[in-house]
């Protein structure tokens, strides 16, 4: 597992940045490994309520069509899966991670859900959050690629791409995904293929790297609406399931 030393630095510049829904939002940021990271600036209340009612309106859809065939299964709630390859890992000490909380995850938080306390608190933000890494949804060697911000749970197992390689080479980990949080957070939640096994091309065939509906499984745009041509994925496991549209 590589890990990143300058990490503690690195989160802390990014806490400025409010890392978290903002990534969900398309916040750009130009990393260390020089890599950008979205394709905007820090998104506006505006823009956050627009992601908002459009996650929302896509759940409401989605738990009235589930209840009328009989299979709405505990509560619906808007949100975003992330399927993508690992870039490096920045772990983060304590301090570091409460002031990447105070400026970073709680202003974001409030963003999301405005009046309403944040679902993790600062506490738990420590006890449960390693660090941070980028998750890469979509590239073409050598030209382009975007990637994403994601918080670390302590829990998570997984192999990160080295800082050296994924700056001069472009390279990343593991398949992995992560899910936002109530608020709006990205968090690594599995791994789906080792990225060293022998047989991970036959394991990412069955993915598709990119944003998803966490009700629907739509792949979503840079606006976070569903793709005309997207394809779609089953929220359970993940893997590939049709056009969307």
């Amino acid at each position: 597992m590589t890990q990143d030393p300058g990490g503690s630095d690195l989160l802390r510049r990014f806490a400025g940045r409010r890392v978290r829904i903002q990534s969900a939002l398309t916040g750009c940021a130009v990393t260390r490994d020089g890599v950008r990271v979205g394709t905007g600036g820090a998104p506006s209340q505006e823009r956050a309520d627009q992601v908002r009612t459009q996650l929302e309106s896509s759940a409401k859809t989605h738990a009235a069509k589930a209840a009328a065939e009989g299979a709405l299964d505990g509560d619906i709630k808007p949100g975003v899966i992330m399927v993508g390859t690992l870039g490096p890992l920045r772990e983060a000490d304590e301090e570091t991670l409460r002031k990447g909380y105070k400026k970073g995850y709680l202003k974001g938080a409030e963003m999301w859900h405005p009046g309403k306390p944040p679902a993790l608190s600062e506490d738990d933000f420590v006890a449960q959050v390693r660090g941070w890494t980028t998750v890469e949804t979509f590239s073409i060697p050598g030209v382009m690629n975007s990637r994403h911000p994601a918080l670390v749970p302590r829990r998570f197992d997984g192999d990160f791409a080295s800082t050296f390689g994924s700056f001069m080479l472009g390279t990343t980990g593991d398949l992995v995904v992560a899910k936002t949080n109530d608020d709006a957070a990205y968090l690594l939640t599995q791994v789906l293929c080792k990225g060293d096994a022998p047989a991970y091309r036959d394991c990412a065939a069955k993915y598709e790297r990119g944003r998803f509906d966490a009700n629907t499984g739509d792949e979503l745009g840079s606006d976070m609406k569903p793709k005309n041509n997207g394809v779609a994925i089953n929220t359970g496991d993940y893997t590939l399931r049709a056009k969307a549209h």
